[in-house]
């Protein structure tokens, strides 16, 4: 019998085989994974990003929006503001302004201080309508501590109407008998509707008024740069 010897050369090298397949399919696996989480990284870095940048666009053009009717609001609210400062003088002035004419025009017919005040509260009712309009926007939009101002505004035409009413719609025995309250009374009444010259404590709850007005929604007329992405 023939012996064969096989050298160490020729034996076959399962062992060093196997393990240098098994770490071909272990760095195959890994390249696999690695090229897997990079997939998914490509395709989540951009999603994300159109999301943060959907998101902030929304909100901008949101505030955007509420800055320009924040604008319209407080432009419309200095306008009738201002008209009713107006309106509140020429009212008190009425009085004043029918003992102007009679002087200037003796032979024409006077008129009667009652229908000169009158005819001016007239006049600036659909005024006072915009104004309240504008006030309970102001109130919505910017709060109840913002639209005080206008409130006050409308307590004095207020005011006025009721001393109007109260000066020229009295009772007989008021007229005829009239008690001391009834003095007093009918004393604040025409204050009230006709204008004390300097240091007149009306006029000057109106002028405070509207300098709070101004101060408070000028600045919504001509924003800064940070006011022209956000409605501060």
């Amino acid at each position: 019998m023939r012996s064969y010897r096989y050298s160490n050369r020729s034996r076959p090298r399962r062992g060093r085989d196997s393990q240098g397949t098994d770490g071909k399919q272990q760095n195959r696996g890994g390249d696999d994974f690695a090229s897997g989480r990079m997939t998914f990284f490509s395709i989540l870095v951009p999603f994300a990003s159109f999301l943060a940048t959907t998101v902030i666009g929304l909100g901008i053009w949101r505030y955007q929006l509420i800055a320009q009717r924040k604008y319209q609001i407080a432009d419309e609210a200095l306008a009738a503001a201002d008209q009713a400062v107006v309106d509140i003088t020429s009212i008190r002035r009425a009085i004043s302004d029918a003992r102007l004419d009679v002087e200037r025009h003796p032979d024409a017919i006077p008129v009667q201080p009652w229908a000169a005040t009158s005819a001016r509260l007239q006049e600036a009712s659909p005024h006072f309508e915009n104004f309240v309009t504008a006030m309970k926007s102001v109130e919505r939009h910017f709060g109840k501590e913002a639209a005080k101002p206008f409130h006050e505004l409308k307590v004095i035409y207020d005011r006025i109407c009721e001393a109007q009413n109260g000066l020229y719609f009295r009772g007989a025995p008021q007229r005829m008998y009239p008690t001391p309250e009834d003095v007093r009374q009918l004393e604040d009444w025409k204050r009230t509707v006709e204008d004390q010259g300097n240091a007149d404590p009306i006029t000057l709850k109106a002028d405070i008024a509207q300098k709070a007005i101004n101060e408070r929604f000028r600045k919504h007329l001509h924003p800064n740069i940070l006011r022209l992405f956000l409605p501060v």
